[in-house]
C-alpha cells in the first residue's frame, strides 16, 4: 500500500471493515481455522480445542493430508480410563493422544477425548496433582465418563458389533479381539492397526445406517464407535508422538518447582516400592537395586567428587543409599520436604543425567517431559521380576532426541 495516498488507504480499511461487518467476524475466524491459519508459531503446537463446551485434547490439527472421509464432521469419541497417580495418569492419557494421533493421521476422522476416572478415592488427589503440574490438563472434567450412559453405550456398541459379525458386514480377518474398541488395553503396533482397521470399518457402516434406530447410532454422550482406551503408553507410541507430549504436558514450574538439581548432578530416584508395599511388592515384582549395587553397577562409571542427589517417596533405607554412594567418593544431598508435585519437577529439570527404575512411571515421566540429556531406566532379573515378565527391558526409539536421552538397562 506504500504506492496509494492517505485517502485511498482510508478507502480501503473502511471497505475492509464494511466487509467483515457483513460477513460476520465469526464466519471470518472459522474461515481462518478451516486454512489453518493461526497467531501461534507452529501449527503442530499442543492444544485444547473447545467443542460444544466438551473440552477436546489434541497433540496436532488433525485430519492433515488424509483424504479418507475428510469431507465428514462427525466425531469418534475415545474414552481414556484413568487409573493410578500423576505417572499412570500421564501413561494412559498419553495412549489416548496416540490412538487419537492414528486416527486423524490414517483415517481422516475427527476425535475427541474424554476421561473416565477410577473408582478409588485416590483419583481426586491423582487428578489434582496433575492439573496442578500441566495447565493443558486444567479445563478438562476427570469424571466426564463416570456415568451410567457410558456403560450403555458400551454395551449397545458391543452388541451393534457382533451383530455386523454375524451378518458378515464387518471383516475381521487376522484380527484376535473384535471388541478391542470397547477395551484398547494393549497399543503396541499390530494391536494399533487391528484398532484403526475396526474404527474404519464401523466408522463407514455408522455413516451408510443413520437413521436406522436398529444400528448403535450415537449417544448424547459419545460416538458410535467409539475406543475405550485402558492401556499405558507403548514405546511405539512414544517414539512416534513423543514432541507432542512433550508440548502438551509442559510443566507449570511457578507453582511446582521448589529445590532445583545442579547443572552437574545425576538425580537418583529411589522409588521404595518395597518400603510402600511390604507383604506384596516383592512378589509382584516391584524391586530395586540395593544400596551396594546402586554404587557398584549403577554408578561404575561415576568419578570420585561427582554431585547426586538422591529423591524418594520415603525415607526409608535411603540413609544405605548414601552411605554407600559417598563412600564410593561421590558427593550426595538427599532431598526431602516436599510434595510430589515438587520432587517431580526436581527430576524433570535436571539437566545432566537421571536414574530410575523401569517399573516406576513417575520417574519414565519424568524423563519424557524433562531436561535431563540422559534418562537410565533399570530392570532387574530375579526370581520375582522374571515371574512377573518384568525383569527385562529394552526398546531402540527412531526419533533421533528420543533416541539419545533414553536408555534402557538391565541387571
Amino acid at each position: 500500500m506504500s504506492g496509494l495516498s492517505a485517502t485511498g488507504r482510508v478507502v480501503i480499511i473502511l471497505g475492509v471493515i464494511v466487509w467483515l461487518s457483513s460477513f460476520g467476524i465469526g464466519n471470518f475466524m472459522k474461515l481462518m481455522q478451516d486454512n489453518n491459519i493461526s497467531s501461534h508459531p507452529s501449527t503442530s503446537e499442543s492444544r485444547i480445542r473447545n467443542r460444544t463446551n466438551n473440552y477436546t485434547l489434541h497433540l496436532s490439527p488433525g485430519t492433515t493430508n488424509s483424504t479418507k472421509h475428510k469431507n465428514n464432521t462427525n466425531t469418534v469419541t475415545i474414552v481414556v480410563q484413568l487409573s493410578g497417580e500423576l505417572g499412570n495418569n500421564l501413561n494412559k492419557i498419553g495412549n489416548g493422544f496416540c490412538i487419537q494421533h492414528h486416527i486423524e493421521r490414517e483415517l481422516g476422522i475427527h476425535t475427541e477425548i474424554k476421561l473416565r476416572a477410577q473408582d478409588h478415592p485416590k483419583w481426586k488427589h491423582a487428578m489434582e496433582w496433575v492439573k496442578a503440574a500441566f495447565p493443558h490438563t486444567r479445563p478438562l472434567d476427570f469424571r466426564e465418563m463416570n456415568t451410567p450412559a457410558f456403560d450403555e453405550a458400551q454395551s449397545m456398541q458391543r452388541a451393534w458389533i457382533d451383530g455386523l459379525v454375524e451378518e458378515n458386514q464387518l471383516n475381521v480377518t487376522n484380527i484376535t479381539n473384535i471388541h478391542m474398541m470397547n477395551d484398547a488395553s494393549t497399543m503396541d503396533k499390530v494391536s494399533l492397526d487391528n484398532l484403526l482397521n475396526l474404527v474404519n470399518q464401523t466408522w463407514r457402516l455408522s455413516q451408510s445406517q443413520k437413521g436406522n434406530d436398529s444400528t448403535a447410532a450415537a449417544t448424547s454422550i459419545l460416538s458410535t464407535p467409539h475406543v475405550y482406551s485402558t492401556a499405558f503408553i507403548s514405546d511405539y507410541c512414544l517414539d512416534i508422538i513423543y514432541d507432542d507430549l512433550r508440548n502438551f504436558f509442559a510443566l507449570d514450574e511457578n507453582a511446582n518447582c521448589k529445590t532445583r538439581p545442579y547443572p552437574n548432578e545425576t538425580v537418583l530416584h529411589v522409588r521404595n516400592y518395597i518400603a510402600e508395599m511390604p507383604k506384596r511388592g516383592m512378589g509382584l515384582g516391584f524391586e530395586e537395586l540395593d544400596s551396594i549395587r546402586t554404587a557398584t553397577e549403577l554408578f561404575a562409571e561415576h568419578e570420585l567428587g561427582e554431585n547426586v542427589a538422591i529423591i524418594s517417596r520415603m525415607n526409608t533405607n535411603i540413609q544405605k543409599y548414601i552411605d554407600v554412594l559417598e563412600m564410593k567418593g561421590l558427593k550426595v544431598r538427599y532431598i526431602t520436604g516436599q510434595t510430589g508435585n515438587e520432587d517431580f519437577c526436581f527430576l524433570a529439570k535436571a539437566s545432566k543425567e537421571i536414574i530410575g527404575t523401569t517399573r516406576s512411571t513417575y520417574a519414565y515421566w519424568a524423563g519424557i517431559i524433562g531436561d535431563a540429556k540422559k534418562v537410565r531406566l533399570y530392570s532387574i532379573d530375579t526370581p520375582q521380576t522374571r515371574r512377573a515378565g518384568k525383569h527385562y527391558y529394552s526398546y531402540n526409539y527412531t526419533n533421533p532426541e528420543l533416541n539419545e536421552r533414553f536408555s534402557y538397562e538391565n541387571y
